[in-house]
């Protein structure tokens, strides 16, 4: 216990005590009075060595007011799962916003890249031209692996539909492979195939 608080606190509680209520100017200053003696009086207990029963005693004998101003948790807890909640809904609404403004900008830049992507592969033929070197480069693989596994594999290619490449730069497919002719044959420039 800390003996200066107990004897300040009780100093204060006498005086206030020996005050005349029927006084208009000192209920003010009595109950004043009588607040610091018991403030000094809690600061002088001994907090350390208060055992449960003490301390239960004492919480028993705070008034209510102190008890609620004490212990704000379930209002501060539900005001602050409101403000968690709206701040998830800002960050939503804000990022839903964001989202929206960009696809609506960037849907008719898709949309032209979309159909010149489309013009560009039906003019230059790319997807025959992707799908021969997918098939040549697909066989070569098949070809290092089965060679790799055994060493009598001849998978040459031949028969199969490959196509082969002149000097001209045209490419003839072998009768019967139902491929194109890569858009730069005879039947682009006019030309009947014999």
């Amino acid at each position: 216990p800390n003996p200066k608080y107990a004897h300040q606190g009780l100093s204060l509680l006498q005086t206030s005590l020996n005050e005349n209520p029927a006084d208009d100017d000192t209920p003010l200053f009595t109950r004043q009075l009588y607040i610091h003696a018991l403030i000094y009086l809690l600061q002088g207990l001994p907090s350390a060595t208060l055992s449960d029963a003490e301390i239960a005693g004492l919480r028993d004998a705070l008034p209510s007011v102190l008890l609620r101003a004490e212990n704000p948790e379930p209002e501060s807890a539900h005001k602050n799962e409101q403000e968690n909640k709206s701040k998830l809904r800002s960050f939503l609404a804000t990022t839903s916003y964001i989202l929206i403004t960009i696809l609506a900008f960037l849907t008719p830049c898709i949309s032209l890249l979309v159909s010149k992507l489309g013009y560009w592969i039906r003019y230059y033929d790319l997807l025959t031209k992707a799908l021969n070197v997918l098939g040549f480069v697909g066989r070569g693989i098949v070809n290092v692996i089965m060679g790799a596994v055994d060493p009598a594999w001849e998978g040459n290619g031949e028969g199969d539909g490959e196509a082969n490449v002149e000097g001209d730069g045209e490419e003839n497919v072998e009768e019967g492979s139902g491929m194109s002719n890569g858009g730069y044959g005879a039947e682009k420039r006019g030309e009947t195939k014999t």
